[in-house]
């Protein structure tokens, strides 16, 4: 609870004030959390009570994200109920755009696309811990999730953002 309460004082506004990186500016107004005028973009999905299944769900739209890794099973059931396709198993031929694990579950770079998202979930010490934080371009702790992102042009950066 402590850790909770501290991370909600010290994170970036919910307006995007402080984020003076374009590309996590424009991540936190449009997908984070988008206004009025991008809701029909997200129409299918906004009742959603889930606030992180909602958000991958407006990640996948907004980055035009293929068909996932999912290793986690409460995401499985969210992903089946919208009729969304995705991979429970690590083929090493094919490279991945984005993927969802588990923060204990190790995961290797190597099936990794050059641009990709990787979303950390479980506890909050595990995602802090986990040996992608070190290797992603940009760093986003929102908590509950953490979202590495591997991307050209970005320097290294950690951002501690609310859901």
């Amino acid at each position: 609870m402590k850790q909770k309460l501290l991370h909600r004082l010290t994170a970036l506004s919910r307006r995007g004030f402080g984020i003076h990186s374009p590309f996590i500016f424009d991540f936190q107004r449009n997908v984070l959390h988008p206004k009025k005028r991008n809701a029909q973009l997200y129409l299918p999905f906004h009742k959603e009570p889930n606030k992180v299944l909602k958000l991958l769900l407006r990640m996948r739209v907004y980055f035009h994200l293929g068909t996932p890794l999912v290793l986690t099973k409460q995401y499985q059931r969210g992903f089946d109920k919208y009729g969304i396709a995705y991979q429970t198993l690590q083929n090493p031929a094919q490279k991945y755009d984005w993927a969802v694990i588990n923060a204990t579950q190790p995961l290797s770079k190597n099936v990794l696309q050059k641009e990709a998202f990787v979303i950390l979930t479980g506890a909050y010490k595990n995602i802090q811990k986990h040996s992608l934080k070190k290797q992603c371009t940009v760093f986003l702790d929102l908590y509950h999730i953490g979202i590495c992102i591997f991307k050209k042009g970005l320097s290294q950066q950690e951002f501690k953002l609310r859901l």
